[in-house]
């Protein structure tokens, strides 16, 4: 009954001890403003690499198909984007 009992304080202990020490402290000087723009520009810049990405692709199958509704002119044609 003793051991079962040293068993289960210590368990007990344990759990708590296991909780606790995973818990975060926020620094005192945290600003989360700073911390949200950084975040923001990121996505930011994201979006626009994509939509950089998705631009080239549109414009190329536009070239392709004939879509552009202009007639080639010297220089102007596929950027070979797409690679097929």
């Amino acid at each position: 009954m003793k051991l079962k009992n040293i068993l289960l304080a210590s368990t007990a202990i344990f759990f708590v001890a296991g909780i606790s020490a995973c818990k975060k402290s926020a620094p005192d000087n945290a600003d989360p403003g700073i911390e949200t723009t950084f975040e923001l520009s990121g996505d930011a810049a994201i979006s626009d690499n994509l939509n950089s990405d998705a631009e080239f692709v549109f414009t190329e199958t536009a070239i392709d198909n004939n879509l552009t509704q202009n007639t080639p002119m010297n220089g102007a044609g596929s950027t070979n984007v797409l690679g097929c």
